[in-house]
């Protein structure tokens, strides 16, 4: 559950040791990038996503069919290959924002994830031609969108130097690429992106900054993925089915889980002493098959079944008072 947590939420779950093909230990990282650009004066825009600290994020504001693009590196780029030489991608995504009135015209956003594409690829397209593509999901621009990078196959899982130090132009990148474009914003509007990528690599033999790290610091090599999948092939088809829609129309939405911890801790407690009875063990059953992406709507229907059983259940106590209270008086 964890690696599909961060799967489907990179920004709220962070990296983990897959464990998979490695003896020595391991260091975990996350490459970030949060800035701002403005839509052209035609409202377009289109910002992509590369696995790769280096090269990591490519804009392009320059006009609906243009193909100028601007290719920046992650904020932290050099801490990244200070930390590790070789690494793999845990997950990733890109979500972002548009700022304008509301009385303005709203706008709309298209977004895609992309498998087996390089950054030519990416490049030699407009964002009218990222928008009319296939894998693309359209949204309002009031809401936001975000898109999540997956591993391809089982190359995902090896060490490599290219998700830190970049991939070549030509070269294809071991896991998923993404995509969000938009079209028709008012003149002015900024558009505020977030990208992450989490890693796990080598620590650099060579690099200070990494030197006299310890075992705890490291971390537990028990309780990785590979502990319970022998491959990762095991890993990807038990994974499979619990995956969330990788490209979210909503970006507010990708982090609505976390609104109220509180809410869950009480829920919790309610399951604990009412969590037996026949109605919230049917609504279970019956919605046993959702991925783990809709967990919080199913928590949310559990919710107000919880609240009818203990409605329930109180009553059948208060019943019983009732007949207890008439056979004293008699």
């Amino acid at each position: 559950m964890s690696y599909v947590q961060s799967l489907n939420n990179p920004f709220e779950f962070g990296p983990l040791k897959l464990g998979y093909d490695v003896i020595l230990p391991t260091v975990l990282m996350t490459a970030y990038r949060r800035a701002a650009i403005q839509v052209n004066a035609d409202g377009s825009f289109a910002i992509a996503m590369t696995p790769s600290a280096t090269n990591m994020v490519l804009t392009n504001n320059s006009g609906a069919s243009t193909t100028v693009w601007v290719t920046q590196n992650a904020s932290n780029v050099g801490a990244i290959t200070n930390q590790t030489d070789s690494c793999r991608v845990v997950s990733g995504g890109l979500r972002l924002f548009c700022l304008f009135a509301e009385t303005a015209a709203p706008g709309v956003l298209f977004a895609g994830q992309m498998a087996q594409v390089t950054r030519t690829s990416i490049t030699a397209q407009s964002p009218n031609t990222l928008l009319a593509l296939p894998e693309a999901e359209l949204g309002l621009g009031t809401r936001g969108a975000a898109a999540m990078i997956y591993p391809i196959d089982n190359s995902s899982f090896e060490m490599w130097t290219s998700p830190a130090a970049g991939y070549s132009v030509g070269t294809y990148p071991y896991s998923s690429s993404v995509f969000i474009t938009g079209s028709g914003f008012p003149a002015g509007t900024v558009v505020w992106y977030e990208s992450i990528l989490n890693l796990e690599g080598y620590p650099n033999p060579v690099s200070t900054t990494t030197s006299g790290l310890s075992d705890s610091q490291l971390g537990d090599y028990n309780s990785t993925p590979a502990s319970f999948f022998p491959t990762p092939t095991a890993l990807m088809a038990a994974v499979r089915g619990a995956l969330s829609n990788p490209v979210i129309m909503d970006a507010v939405e990708l982090g609505a889980h976390a609104a109220n911890p509180g809410l869950g801790s009480a829920v919790s407690s309610i399951r604990g002493a009412f969590g037996h009875g026949r109605n919230i063990n049917s609504a279970r059953s019956n919605h046993a098959r959702l991925v783990a992406g809709d967990s919080e709507r199913v928590r949310g229907r559990e919710q107000s079944v919880v609240i009818e059983e203990v409605k329930s259940e109180a009553g059948v106590y208060e019943r019983r008072d009732d007949r207890r209270r008439f056979r004293d008086e008699l």
